[in-house]
């Protein structure tokens, strides 16, 4: 998973990409902390996953740009439109399944 300070370069992958995955934290969040490396594997999993990872604290303007109102937060995007999102209890089976279904989407989308 990629780290990711700028929002600008944070767009232009959503934009761009079939298929990306956002994990915003903060360093104080414990919670955060214990979710990222669950996303980070399950993102390793699925192929023509762009994954990145920013931090609402080090980019401010994250939380006016993707209405933002609790960390952890797992947004999922396909060419720019968000498909799912997930605050502050990270349900890793739903957002498994989740992915998985959009993967087989992406995949179409890239063998067209």
């Amino acid at each position: 998973m990629e780290y990711v300070k700028d929002l600008n370069e944070i767009s232009q992958i959503i934009q761009e990409k079939p298929l990306s995955l956002l994990y915003i934290s903060q360093p104080q969040c414990s919670v955060c902390h214990s979710v990222l490396p669950k996303v980070e594997k399950l993102a390793e999993e699925i192929p023509h996953l762009t994954a990145i990872h920013a931090d609402a604290s080090q980019t401010p303007a994250l939380a006016g740009a993707f209405m933002i109102f609790t960390v952890p937060v797992v947004i999922i995007f396909s060419y720019g439109k968000e498909v799912y999102r997930q605050a502050r209890f990270i349900q890793m089976d739903e957002l498994e399944n989740k992915l998985i279904q959009m993967k087989s989407l992406a995949q179409k989308d890239l063998s067209d």
